[in-house]
């Protein structure tokens, strides 16, 4: 859980020793990151000085520059290293190609993809039995924001909120295009991945897991090459230079839903945790494709500093990155930009 413009034109730009020292020498008024709590969020120009320096490869992109990157660290004076940068590119949406070149990830805008997570319309009016509410917290539901009274209940195999379901995430309201057979080998292929990563993992450890599935990737024409950006996170670069990452944590992974006990448990202990969360006085959010916990500030802070933001006028881009940063998750943030 996190603590958590104008803009130019879009052509192709690299960054060469004369641009890295001419941004050196602007005033702090121009081009400077821009800050929500604790945590930076930098324009992609300054994102790409950061992590010029350690590729032999001079980066570009045809996006523009001031494009926010949210790097969450929650540290405002020092980027954590290359690496967290390269994982704050993914975060925002962004993939680095091996060539240098900087893209978007998706084929879709923001807003497209928010508009597919649309949930069909629901009321969340307080429940009638009062005596077991909880009366703090806030949730984010599908782009909106809401204060307490909460129920969390676990009913048929899902937990609801207010009668809402969370979890599992009910996917999108527009149905997905059928697979092509090209999207089912890339699935079959990642599963793979897990596997092997998983099978080493059991027997020799997680370094060794590490090892063999980078051995793997490299001898594998699939594939072009691949980094491991931190112990659980691994990007690979495909034959034609897009990136995908991918997160080996088992914790990240979701239960057997198979099993009903293990499900059972699983539900139970989920619902738990979301009821502690509120009584903390966090924010749950939760949407289409996704549900989390934040507490980056008090759920009443929370709902005042989202409407702040909405109600700005700061570019879109920028708000979406601001969201993104207090909810701790790009979709949600997307969700309160678009659905409202």
């Amino acid at each position: 859980m996190p603590k958590r413009l104008k803009f130019q034109n879009p052509v192709a730009r690299s960054i060469p020793l004369l641009t890295m020292i001419a941004t050196l020498l602007l005033p702090a008024s121009v081009g400077a990151a821009w800050t929500e709590g604790d945590d930076r969020i930098l324009s992609l120009d300054e994102a790409m000085v950061e992590l010029g320096g350690d590729r032999s490869v001079s980066l570009r992109s045809s996006l523009p520059g001031d494009t926010p990157i949210v790097l969450m660290d929650g540290d405002g004076n020092s980027i954590q290293g290359s690496k967290a940068l390269a994982v704050a590119l993914v975060q925002s949406g962004l993939s680095l190609r091996a060539d240098g070149d900087i893209v978007s990830s998706h084929a879709f805008t923001e807003r497209e993809r928010a508009e597919r997570r649309r949930y069909p319309q629901f009321s969340i009016a307080p429940s009638a039995r009062a005596d077991d509410a909880i009366n703090a917290g806030g949730a984010v539901l599908y782009g909106k924001t809401y204060a307490p009274p909460f129920r969390i209940e676990v009913i048929q195999g899902e937990i609801r909120l207010n009668q809402v379901t969370i979890y599992p995430a009910p996917g999108p309201s527009a149905a997905a295009p059928k697979a092509t057979a090209a999207q089912i080998e890339a699935h079959q292929r990642n599963e793979a991945l897990f596997a092997a990563y998983d099978a080493e993992k059991n027997a020799r450890g997680a370094q060794a897991a590490r090892e063999a599935v980078s051995a793997g990737i490299a001898s594998d024409s699939r594939f072009q090459s691949s980094r491991w950006l931190d112990d659980g996170s691994l990007t690979v670069v495909m034959p034609d230079g897009t990136e995908e990452t991918f997160r080996f944590d088992v914790e990240q992974r979701e239960p057997d839903a198979n099993n009903d006990s293990v499900m059972a448990e699983h539900l139970k202990s989920l619902a738990d945790d979301l009821r502690a969360a509120l009584e903390r006085d966090y924010t749950v959010v939760a949407g289409a494709s996704y549900v989390t916990t934040t507490s980056s500030m008090d759920a009443g802070s929370l709902r005042r500093r989202v409407d702040e933001i909405l109600y700005s006028a700061e570019p879109e881009a920028l708000k979406l990155a601001r969201l993104h940063v207090i909810t701790g998750h790009r979709e949600a943030a997307a969700d309160l930009l678009y659905l409202r």
